[in-house]
């Protein structure tokens, strides 16, 4: 019997962005908008890992986060191949302190090649392009926020989730 399992995975990931700013004015109010593209490329080649058992790892929720992460799984029990870049870009009204007014986001993951390492189920992802993200979000009244995520089908751009949060924060500390 074999007392130890082991894998050596390299991964190359480039992740590349920066940061565009102007004024604007805005119902009579000075503020900063931000364009801020984003491009990252993976590449994990595949490794068989079904001799490693299975404690922690799950599929990652689709989500800004997830979307730009090494690994579809989360723990460390299975590590995804993958041959993909992903794009994004934000913009941002901030106020003249620097907080966050409003925001606008787009991201979408290309699969150069298909993923045989599927978190979902046993057959490989198609390459191709992925489900795409909007978000939002608004603090244009005091103490209220407003976020929004929708996730458009990568075949059909419909709904496939969405989410909507408000959140009051009457100050420091308190919500």
């Amino acid at each position: 019997s074999q007392s130890r399992i082991g894998r050596t995975l390299p991964t190359f990931s480039l992740d590349a962005r920066t940061e565009l700013e102007r004024p604007v004015e805005l119902f009579g109010r000075a503020l900063t908008q931000t364009l801020e593209p984003r491009i990252r490329y993976a590449r994990t080649p595949y490794r068989d890992q079904s001799m490693l058992p299975l404690f922690d790892s799950a599929p990652r929720d689709f989500n800004q986060y997830a979307i730009y992460n090494d690994n579809a799984f989360t723990g460390v029990d299975r590590i995804s191949d993958a041959n993909e870049i992903t794009m994004g870009a934000t913009s941002r009204l901030l106020d003249e302190q620097g907080g966050e007014t409003l925001r606008f986001a787009i991201v979408q993951k290309w699969l150069l090649s298909e993923q045989r390492l599927n978190p979902n189920g046993p057959s490989p992802i198609k390459s191709g392009l992925s489900d795409m993200l909007l978000l939002g979000s608004t603090h244009v009244i005091p103490n209220w926020y407003l976020d929004g995520t929708t996730q458009l089908g990568a075949d059909n751009h419909a709904t496939q989730q969405a989410t909507l949060g408000v959140r009051y924060s009457p100050g420091a500390w308190r919500t």
